[in-house]
């Protein structure tokens, strides 16, 4: 057998959060709103972010500008990322993601 050691197999310090992300079920849609009391309320969730928390640069385009690192007023396509929860269990996270709602 091999002696190679994965990331599942270290430990995780204690205190360590954990990160999902929220993602758009419509590609090329104008966000109206994001609602995200209900996420914020879930257990074990310590913060959400979305793209009005972001003090720095949001483009995150390795080549070209125009890769957005959130949404903001448009999604370009499914999938996209419009709010990140940071949690005490990637559990709690990932079931937290659920619970947002908005309109588009």
């Amino acid at each position: 057998m091999g002696t190679a050691t994965y990331v599942d197999d270290i430990a995780k310090p204690q205190g360590t959060l954990h990160l999902a992300v929220g993602k758009s079920s419509h590609a090329h849609a104008r966000v109206l709103s994001m609602d995200l009391s209900a996420v914020r309320d879930a257990d074990g969730v310590v913060d959400v972010l979305s793209f009005k928390d972001l003090p720095a640069q949001t483009d995150i385009g390795a080549v070209f500008d125009g890769e957005p690192l959130m949404v903001d007023d448009i999604t370009e396509y499914v999938g996209q990322t419009l709010f990140v929860v940071v949690a005490s269990s990637h559990r709690a996270a990932k079931k937290s993601c659920d619970k947002g709602s908005g309109g588009v």
